[in-house]
């Protein structure tokens, strides 16, 4: 029996990297304007997230980060598990894509009591 680990190859980091910082230009982009600081300061908070969430993983527990990188319902997961995901991602792109245009762009809710 083998407790041999496979980490996920580097390219496949650097393209998961890569991702990252895409939706964060198109963010950026669609506010309107690269003056953004709540864009910006959001860019940075997610980038900070993100990268040390995939390198903790590589070095301190990879067979976790390869888990993640499977596709949904493969492997010894519960078919429904691809409908869940799906929807997270498709969540997380309209959230992306519409965080910015209501924000700067067109403000399409109300501003947010600051007593809150």
């Amino acid at each position: 029996m083998s407790t041999e680990i496979h980490r996920p190859s580097i390219p496949k980091l650097l393209m998961t990297l890569l991702y990252i910082l895409i939706f964060l230009a198109i963010l950026l982009f669609l506010s309107g304007g690269w003056m953004w600081i709540e864009g910006w300061m959001f860019t940075a908070w997610f980038i900070a997230l993100s990268y040390s969430a995939i390198f903790y993983l590589y070095r301190y527990d990879p067979g976790l980060l390869a888990a993640r990188y499977k596709q949904p319902g493969s492997a010894n997961q519960e078919g429904w598990d691809k409908y869940v995901v799906s929807g997270l991602f498709i969540g997380f792109i309209s959230w992306i894509f519409f965080m910015p245009l209501d924000a700067k762009r067109f403000g399409w809710t109300t501003d947010f009591p600051e007593g809150l």
